[in-house]
């Protein structure tokens, strides 16, 4: 049985590594650049793609200033077999971004050397120097004297706690943070469990300032001592725990920074909602803007309106009775709003694409009349707009031509005198 089910286990991988095959961090890239700017670039970061989520795969991808990793927006890109789809759910993106915006949060941790394997490292080493010299040291005086050292014993005991407490929550975060990396692009995401690391960051950092507590009354503890201890050789010895004292500057420094940076990190987790928001805002944006640029492109690629619009074009307006007025006071408008110089709000752009296509039927209605009428009279000296048909003109000129000339020779017949037409 268990044969078969590692079977079917890696089965299931290799259909997931097929599918990941067939759609890759080039086919995100493809999308999100429809929304990038002409001077910016696309990053899909590698250790953040693909995350599984609610059973659907996603990427994410970074638009950003070419050359620099601030992030403009983040894209995410919902993976459907081969193909990849923007997704626009706003409970999913903000589960998404919040996941972003906190692994973000622990990077910077580590730039700034504060992160979980930092504080370990820090804690190993003042743990290694308590069990390896502290306590020999006294454990060497108790043999050799029959001095008092309760207090320093039991404050001893009580930063040896500390230690194994702050290196006990340093590590379950640690433990957690790389089960979450590990399984987050084969099993389905659980955001309170990022949430849960965070909270632990959180704990170590406390636990750590109260190591350092402990730390402070058990060399407050040595010195004290020192003063009263009567034996030469006794004080001696106590004099060696002053080591203890020079690496705890060193704590007291980084704990002084540690704190300073705690409160950076603290400030960052509280603007973490308002991010969101701004990147789901800036996304709509981007999304609206683009929309609109690609239906007045289209629009204006078709050339229908620019030429109904046209100068050159108005004398076989007129000539017809037509106006333009509605459609230029239309085109008017979007060209407003689509003025690259006064970027506009978003819901502007969201009106864009259904102004363009009233603006198209109007030009598709006023196109056919004006063809209509040009169609049905001949105008040879009036210019049309570029695309007209004239092949209809021909039968009705033809036409005009026989119906003139009949009334021409009838009218002459008709003013003969009857003599003339009994000759």
């Amino acid at each position: 049985m268990r044969l078969k089910h590692a079977f079917v286990l890696f089965g299931l991988i290799y259909l997931f590594n097929f599918a990941s095959a067939l759609f890759s961090s080039e086919n995100v890239q493809t999308i999100a650049f429809v929304y990038g700017n002409k001077d910016e670039a696309v990053e899909v970061p590698k250790d953040l793609n693909p995350i599984i989520y609610d059973g659907k795969t996603y990427w994410h991808a970074y638009i950003q200033p070419q050359d620099s990793k601030v992030k403009n927006l983040i894209i995410i890109v919902r993976q459907e077999g081969d193909e990849g789809i923007l997704e626009e759910n706003e409970g999913t993106l903000r589960e998404l971004y919040s996941l972003d915006y906190d692994l973000e949060s622990l990077q910077i941790l580590r730039d700034r050397g504060i992160s979980f394997q930092d504080l370990r490292n820090i804690m190993d080493s003042l743990k290694f120097q308590l069990d390896s010299v502290e306590t020999p040291i006294i454990d060497n005086i108790k043999r050799q004297s029959d001095e008092d050292l309760t207090e320093i014993d039991d404050s001893l005991f009580r930063v040896q706690n500390a230690a194994d407490d702050a290196l006990s929550r340093i590590m379950e975060g640690i433990d957690s943070y790389e089960t979450f990396i590990s399984n987050i692009a084969y099993q389905d995401l659980v955001p309170s469990d990022l949430e849960l690391i965070m909270e632990r960051y959180d704990g170590s950092v406390n636990y750590f300032h109260d190591f350092v507590g402990a730390a402070d009354k058990y060399q407050k503890a040595v010195q004290d001592r020192q003063k009263t201890i009567g034996d030469p050789a006794v004080a001696t010895e106590l004099a060696k725990l002053a080591n203890f004292k020079v690496k705890d500057s060193v704590l007291r420094s980084y704990n002084a920074s540690l704190a300073l940076k705690k409160k950076e990190f603290s400030d960052r987790k509280m603007k973490r909602e308002r991010f969101v928001n701004d990147t789901i805002y800036s996304l709509q944006y981007r999304k609206a803007r683009t929309n609109a640029q690609y239906a007045y492109t289209r629009a204006k690629n078709a050339k229908v309106i620019d030429s109904l619009l046209a100068q050159q074009n108005e004398p076989a307006l007129n000539s017809c009775r037509l106006s333009n007025a509605d459609l230029l006071k239309r085109w008017d408008a979007i060209e407003a709003v689509m003025d690259p110089s006064f970027p506009r709000d978003t819901s502007a752009y969201l009106q864009v694409p259904e102004k363009v296509a009233k603006a198209e039927e109007v030009a598709a209605n006023l196109n056919d009349r004006l063809k209509s009428c040009i169609n049905a009279t001949p105008r040879p000296t009036t210019p049309a707009p570029e695309g007209f048909d004239y092949k209809g003109l021909l039968m009705p000129a033809s036409l005009l031509i026989i119906l003139v000339l009949a009334a021409y020779y009838l009218n002459g017949y008709m003013k003969r005198k009857p003599e003339d037409i009994g000759e």
